[in-house]
């Protein structure tokens, strides 16, 4: 492997990111990109003038990537920038499924407690050769639900709830109800398989439950985009007012150097 290809892979995995190196690696980049446009801009400038010209053109700049960010562009997806606020774990505002057990406090929640009366207020579908179709769902839900079966399986056959299941389990039946809020509910019995990853009719059963959370996946584009606007009209106002006291301290500095006019019969 060559030398830069060697560093590339050890940027890229070698470095974990709670690493005093990859958390600086953003604000160098930063530092030196600007950096480097704001000492050509004050050479030529002065570094009041070539510092808001720089700020004007970079909020300028944010604002407009803010809002692709958010709502994208012709032929493009909305919601492809920032997926969480400072302090948040990646993917935190993302639309995702959360998963929960029928005797966990989470199902005692006012929009959640219909899960408790299951398969009362569900419309249930049966799982037939690995699939299901529920009545009254449009083909986006249908694939929207699906995900949130394999998710909630992912979720309770993993060692942070115990494992009350085993990823080999299947979905024997689903249900689907919405909460007081208008978000999608579904129920999942899951049963055991045999040795031949068939259900097994005498196997045990579980039934779990997750409600889809739609998040704010616009809210950290929309904040940038907003933050930066208002800096683009501070900066193009002070880089304006800066302009307009050079023009009027030039037009002085003329006034006064212009020679009084004498009379020619004086």
């Amino acid at each position: 492997m060559s030398a830069p290809g060697g560093l590339w892979v050890l940027a890229a995995e070698g470095i974990p990111a709670s690493s005093p190196l990859a958390q600086l690696a953003t604000p160098l980049g930063i530092l030196i990109f600007l950096g480097a446009t704001l000492l050509l801009l004050r050479s030529n400038l002065g570094t009041k003038r070539g510092y808001l010209v720089l700020a004007t053109s970079f909020f300028g700049f944010m604002f407009l990537l803010g809002l692709f960010w958010a709502y994208g562009a012709p032929g493009t997806p909305q919601a492809v920038g920032p997926t969480n606020l400072p302090g948040q774990q990646p993917n935190a505002l993302q639309a995702k499924w959360i998963p929960f057990a029928g005797d966990a406090t989470l199902a005692d929640r006012g929009d959640l407690s219909v899960s408790k009366s299951y398969p009362e207020g569900f419309e249930v579908s049966a799982v037939t050769d690995g699939g299901f179709q529920l009545q009254g769902v449009d083909e986006e839900l249908q694939s929207t639900i699906e995900t949130g079966v394999d998710e909630t399986r992912n979720f309770f056959s993993s060692e942070v709830t115990g494992e009350p299941i085993e990823a080999t389990w299947v979905p024997e039946e689903v249900g689907y109800a919405e909460t007081a809020t208008g978000f999608p509910l579904i129920g999942i019995t899951f049963r055991a398989v045999d040795d031949a990853l068939q259900p097994d009719p005498d196997g045990a059963t579980y039934t779990a439950f997750a409600y889809f959370d739609a998040g704010s996946p616009l809210l950290p584009a929309q904040l940038i985009a907003g933050l930066a606007l208002l800096l683009f009209v501070l900066h193009a106002w002070l880089l304006d007012r800066d302009e307009r006291l050079e023009r009027r301290e030039l037009e002085r500095v003329d006034e006064q150097a212009e020679p009084e006019k004498v009379p020619a019969n004086a």
